[in-house]
This record gives structure tokens, C-alpha cells and sequence, in this order.
């Protein structure tokens, strides 16, 4: 899965209101999001209980920017 969220999250342009965003719908602190969760540092460190979540906040958005 976490494949499919890096693919997601390469099409989200730009990353800090996305990042922001999904923040607030997982209760953890933007700073988490980029340095733990969406860095190739930490290895995609996206908890296993949150990956379906950020999966779908993330394509959700990705489908509503283009529009």
C-alpha cells in the first residue's frame, strides 16, 4: 500500500495545504506527517492502522485538485 500512496502523493501539487490537511484527519501534527510518515529518510513510515486513511485522504484529493 504504501506504493500506491507515494504514486498518490508524487500527483499532489502543492504539499504543504495537502500535508496540512491531512494532518487534522489523523490527529498528528503536520510536522509528523512530513518528516516521519512522507520522507524516503524514515522509509514511508506510515503507521499500518493509518495507511487505508491516508490512501484514500490522498487520492480523494489528488481527484479533487484536478477538478
Amino acid at each position: 500500500m504504501i506504493e500506491e500512496i507515494q504514486e498518490l502523493y508524487s500527483k499532489v501539487k502543492p504539499k504543504h495545504p495537502f500535508i496540512t490537511e491531512l494532518a487534522k484527519v489523523v490527529d498528528r501534527a503536520p510536522n509528523t506527517i512530513r518528516t516521519h510518515w512522507f520522507s524516503n529518510a524514515n522509509f514511508w513510515s506510515i503507521p499500518l492502522e493509518m495507511q487505508k486513511t491516508v490512501k484514500d485522504f490522498t487520492a480523494n484529493y489528488v481527484t479533487n485538485q484536478n477538478n
